[in-house]
C-alpha cells in the first residue's frame, strides 16, 4: 500500500533528524575520548602541572630580567652612616669638666682630635673634639651630659652607602686598568711604547692611592663618630650691694673716672691746638719784630 506523499515527506524528515542526532553524539564522544586533558579541567589534580607552567610564564613576563626575581633593596641596617654631634655645656669648673670629657672619649675606645681653652673677659671657654666608636655614641652622649648643663645639642647624620659603593667600584676599575697596563708592558717591543705605558701606570697608581686614602677616611668616619663639646664656665656674679656706702663708692669712682677722662681730653685738645697755631704765631712774632726794628731805625735816623 502506497503512503500519501505528505506522510512520506514527514517520514524522511524524521529519519534525517534521527541520523543527524546520532552522528552528532558520536562526534562528541570521539572528541572527548581523544582529549582527556579537557575532561580533567576544573580543579582536578592533573591540571596542577599546567597551572604551574602558566604561573611561571606569567612570572617571566612580570620579571624585568626574563625570569629572574628582582633583588630586594638593602635594609636599613645595611646602610653606612656617619654621625657628627655638636654640644654646648655650662659647667662649674672648666678644668675639671674638660678633663672629665677627655676621659670619657678615652674610656669608650675613642681618642681626642682637638682640645683648647681660652678666656674672653671673665668667662673662660674650652673646646674638646674627639671620636668614639659609632656603636657607643649614645653611651658617650649620656656620659658627657653628666659633666654639666646641656645648653644645646645637634646631630648631623649622613648616608654614605652609595658613595662608598661608587668609590670601591672606581678603585677596582683602576686596579684592573693597572693590571692590563702591566701586561702590555711585558709584551711591548718599542721603547717609546714602553715609556708611554709606564707614564700611564704611574698616573693610574697615583689615582689609586688618592682614592684609596679617601675611601679609608670615609670608612673610618663610619666606624668612628665625631663629637665636638664646647664648655662654658658659669659666669661669676658681681654680688649684691649690701650698704649704701658701697654704692656711693662705685658712683664716686665713676664720677672721678669721668672727670679724669674729660680733663685728659681737654689737655689733649689744647696741646693739639697749640701745635696747630705755633707756625702762625712764629710768623706773626717775626713780622712784628721786623716792623718794630724798621720803625726804630726811622726814629733814630736824622730828618
Amino acid at each position: 500500500m502506497r503512503l500519501p506523499p505528505l506522510f512520506r515527506c514527514l517520514s524522511l524528515s524524521l529519519c534525517l533528524i534521527l541520523l543527524l542526532t546520532l552522528s552528532g553524539c558520536g562526534a562528541s564522544s570521539r572528541s572527548d575520548s581523544s582529549n582527556p586533558e579537557k575532561n580533567q579541567a576544573g580543579g582536578s589534580p592533573s591540571s596542577a602541572p599546567h597551572n604551574g607552567v602558566a604561573e611561571q610564564a606569567a612570572a617571566d613576563k612580570a620579571s624585568p630580567e626574563g625570569g629572574k626575581a628582582p633583588i630586594p633593596p638593602a635594609g636599613v641596617n645595611d646602610r653606612k652612616m656617619t654621625y657628627t654631634v655638636d654640644m654646648d655645656l655650662r659647667v662649674e669648673n672648666m678644668e675639671t669638666a674638660q678633663a672629665q670629657v677627655q676621659e670619657i672619649f678615652r674610656s669608650l675606645g675613642g681618642y681626642i682630635l682637638e682640645g683648647n681653652m681660652h678666656t674672653t673677659g671673665n668667662n673662660p671657654t674650652a673646646i674638646v673634639k674627639g671620636r668614639v666608636p659609632a656603636p657607643r655614641l649614645d653611651e658617650a652622649l649620656q656620659d658627657i651630659t653628666q659633666a654639666g648643663k646641656v645648653l644645646s645639642q645637634t646631630m648631623n647624620t649622613k648616608d654614605v652607602t652609595d658613595q662608598l659603593v661608587d668609590w670601591q667600584a672606581r678603585l677596582n676599575a683602576l686596579k684592573e686598568k693597572e693590571r692590563r697596563l702591566l701586561r702590555l708592558v711585558d709584551t711591548a717591543g718599542e721603547l717609546k711604547t714602553i715609556l708611554e705605558l709606564e707614564r700611564e701606570i704611574a698616573s693610574t697608581r697615583g689615582e689609586i692611592e688618592s682614592l684609596n686614602g679617601r675611601l679609608q677616611g670615609l670608612e673610618k668616619s663610619v666606624e668612628m663618630s665625631t663629637i665636638t663639646v664646647k664648655l662654658q664656665e658659669r659666669p661669676v656674679n658681681p654680688g649684691v650691694q649690701t650698704s649704701i656706702w658701697s654704692g656711693f663708692g662705685v658712683e664716686m669712682g665713676g664720677a672721678l673716672s669721668t672727670s679724669l677722662n674729660a680733663f685728659s681730653y681737654l689737655l689733649k685738645t689744647a696741646l693739639l691746638a697749640a701745635i696747630f697755631f705755633l707756625p702762625f704765631g712764629l710768623l706773626g712774632w717775626g713780622g712784628y719784630w721786623l716792623y718794630k726794628r724798621w720803625k726804630d731805625r726811622r726814629k733814630d735816623s736824622p730828618e
